[in-house]
């Protein structure tokens, strides 16, 4: 959680200069510049640490585990299982909404929530030639502050789902 803490502290200087101060002078912007990468790339590890100990529930503990890098710039993940579980997390104080999205190989799929809700989502086909035959789900959700959240992509009745694909 150093990393988090690291990255909370570098946007709250940003901020500062910012907001508070108007300082736009070009050794500032630079520092604000410098400041908000390491920001997010540390943001980024401490995000990749935490979803390796909730993919291996608790077994892994290094963020080597899941390359961050590669989970979270929208690189493919490969699954051969009936089901995909999907955790959105808010990590901010307020309640917002936002649109996940997963790529995987095309037919009949079904989203639910923790309580076995059935979800609407809006299924469209990417536009890489490499993706042919997979199509991408992307559904609503909403999170209320610091709210984690479970949904499940199962196939249907009526299709087939072999390779799932994560693209969140």
């Amino acid at each position: 959680m150093g990393s988090l803490r690291n990255a909370r502290r570098d946007v709250g200087m940003f901020q500062h200069h910012d907001e508070i101060t108007g300082t736009f002078l070009p050794f500032v912007v630079s520092d604000d510049e410098e400041r908000l990468t390491n920001a997010f790339r540390k943001a980024r590890e401490a995000l990749a640490f935490a979803l390796s100990l909730l993919l291996t529930k608790g077994s892994v503990r290094s963020t080597t585990a899941l390359k961050h890098r590669l989970l979270l710039l929208l690189n493919e993940l490969k699954f051969q299982v009936e089901n995909l579980k999907i955790v959105v997390a808010n990590p901010v104080e307020h309640a917002r909404e936002d649109v996940a999205s997963v790529c995987i190989a095309q037919g009949h799929e079904v989203v639910t929530d923790e309580e076995r809700n059935i979800k609407q989502y809006q299924a469209s086909e990417p536009i890489h030639p490499t993706h042919i035959g997979l199509s991408i789900v992307s559904f609503s959700v909403k999170l209320l502050p610091y709210e984690v959240r479970t949904f499940t992509i199962s196939k249907s009745a009526t299709g087939q789902n072999d390779a799932i694909e994560s693209s969140v």
